[in-house]
């Protein structure tokens, strides 16, 4: 599946167990944390796992033209620092 995500806060961590992302920023700034664990995290459908924030995780700036490869099964999430904001096409690819 191929959206458009635009976010003026913190989104939740996830995980997707049998998708990976692709990000694409188009405009904006935010942090992404990849990796580590989800804290408090909650199956809120099939193969997708939230939670609040993410433990252990490493923290990478992103900025319009950079791209985003995150595997299937790794915790991630985007962070926005308040009064910004971040704009980005996302690509879901099901993986086996």
């Amino acid at each position: 599946s191929f959206m458009v995500a635009h976010r003026e806060g913190d989104g939740e961590a996830e995980v997707h167990e049998t998708q990976t992302d692709i990000f694409i920023v188009q405009s904006g700034g935010a942090s992404l944390v990849a990796g580590g664990q989800v804290v408090g995290g909650k199956s809120t459908a099939p193969g997708e796992i939230r939670g609040p924030s993410i433990q252990g995780g490493q923290k990478t700036r992103l900025g319009p033209g950079d791209i985003v490869h995150i595997p299937a099964k790794t915790p991630h999430q985007v962070l926005v620092e308040p009064g910004k904001q971040f704009t980005y096409v996302i690509v879901k690819v099901d993986t086996p």
